[in-house]
């Protein structure tokens, strides 16, 4: 196994853990993949248009959503004394009596262990490869097309899912930070996924999730075909296993120009939440989680230090605090930190509540949400640590070995964390 960085961090936030209690009536804090309560529905500002600064996030305002309330799920944990960490069980929001599992935590680690063992690096480098030689895949062109087809192929010929589309119809207004794409703003779109239905909850679900558009004139290998690997390879290792509860594995259009795709699907199918359809399928359902990757190469610290590997480099999982679903998102943050202590093999992360830019912002006031990323968003992006961001030089050939290597890393924690969380079996 490859020597891991060290876990001293020369950039952590500080941030509030919230305490769960635990067996005995005491209380601390919770690195376990537990997301419990949900927020009452009815304390969610889910009628009115959403009072988060989503619209902020990028350099020009977006029309506020509306939506409809739905159920939320309530996630509960039935943990013998002798186990832990403890595995979600989901309970619906009907009044059945609650479904409760015990696993042992050494079989759910060798499973999961398992599980990770089957990515491939490979696979992930040659995803990212391909997707950058077609081209920058802006939204609305023929290359765009192109990548989605390529994926598409991926999906159902090689890994026999059902490939599915979410339409919407964009009429986004000319702005002069839009004139990349000026001539692409409307007509019709389309959000692309496939699903893991699960055996036991297939009315509940986590969505894991990239976009697949880009800009800038290299190909977009790290913004993001870098995310679309990690969904893709996930993809491919869950095809052949099973899980209590569904995974959604989503492909969002229309990132590059303001969260557009994402933004629709929010507003489209929340209502249709945990609704089961007369053949007994769920299209949608109950959104139990979103985690969500965008950039995941490339950490070389400051300006200064770009020639090189940062030596302090680690994944960034951001959530977004004063949402509705803050407490649950940095559960769900934590999780993900937990998956990375346990299944990647060299490089670390931290956790910081500055979720920024990217489609998980569209689901944050509805369910637990977070980001991953090479660096921070606002404070080390935005401060020059990402010189290849929407540049010619976004090819695949300008990363490293080991920019890919701790690409990889990001796959395995969050493959293994969601492995964990939906109750993966082989």
């Amino acid at each position: 196994m490859t020597q891991r960085n060290p876990r001293t961090k020369i950039r952590s936030k500080n941030i509030d853990i919230p305490t769960v209690l635990v067996k005995d009536g005491t209380s601390s804090p919770s690195l376990s993949p537990m997301l419990s309560p949900m927020p009452s529905p009815i304390d969610s500002p889910i009628d009115s248009p959403i009072n988060s600064p989503i619209d902020s996030q990028i350099d020009s305002p977006i029309d506020s959503l509306t939506m409809s309330p739905t159920l939320s799920p309530v996630i509960s944990v039935i943990e013998d004394p002798s186990m832990s960490p403890m595995l979600p069980v989901l309970l619906s929001s009907s009044p059945s009596p609650p479904l409760q599992l015990s696993i042992s935590p050494t079989s759910i680690e060798e499973v999961v262990s398992t599980i990770v063992s089957r990515l491939s690096m490979e696979n992930f480098k040659h995803t990212i490869q391909q997707l950058s030689l077609i081209g920058d895949r802006i939204q609305g062109t023929e290359i765009y097309n192109e990548g989605e087809a390529w994926v598409v192929e991926k999906l159902r010929g090689e890994y026999n899912y059902t490939v599915e589309f979410h339409t919407y119809e964009q009429n986004q207004p000319y702005q002069n930070w839009l004139s990349w794409t000026k001539n692409h703003l409307r007509g019709p779109r389309r959000n692309l996924y496939v699903t893991k239905v699960g055996t036991v909850r297939p009315d509940q679900m986590y969505i894991v999730s990239a976009h697949l558009d880009g800009r800038g004139g290299g190909g977009g290998a790290n913004d993001d075909a870098s995310g679309c690997a990690l969904i893709l390879e996930m993809a491919r290792v869950f095809a052949s296993i099973k899980t209590v509860t569904t995974v959604r594995f989503i492909f969002w259009n229309s990132e590059e120009i303001g969260m557009i795709g994402s933004k629709y699907y929010v507003q489209d199918r929340k209502p249709l939440q945990g609704i089961e359809d007369p053949s007994g399928v769920y299209p949608e359902p109950i959104w139990l989680g979103m985690i969500q990757h965008d950039q995941i190469l490339y950490d070389h610290g400051p300006i200064e230090y770009h020639g090189i590997q940062s030596p302090s480099a680690d994944a960034d999982i951001e959530y977004e605090q004063g949402t509705v679903y803050q407490d649950q998102s940095v559960l769900l943050a934590n999780a993900l930190l937990n998956g990375n202590i346990k299944y990647a093999q060299r490089y670390p992360a931290e956790v910081s509540d500055e979720m920024y830019g990217t489609d998980s912002v569209r689901f944050a006031d509805h369910c637990p949400s977070v980001s991953i990323r090479e660096n921070q968003r606002k404070n080390e992006m935005n401060m020059g640590w990402a010189p290849n961001w929407h540049q010619p030089t976004d090819t695949w050939d300008t990363y490293t070995e080991l920019d890919y290597e701790f690409g990889f890393d990001i796959v395995r924690m969050t493959a293994g964390t969601v492995a964990e969380l939906a109750g993966a079996t082989l």
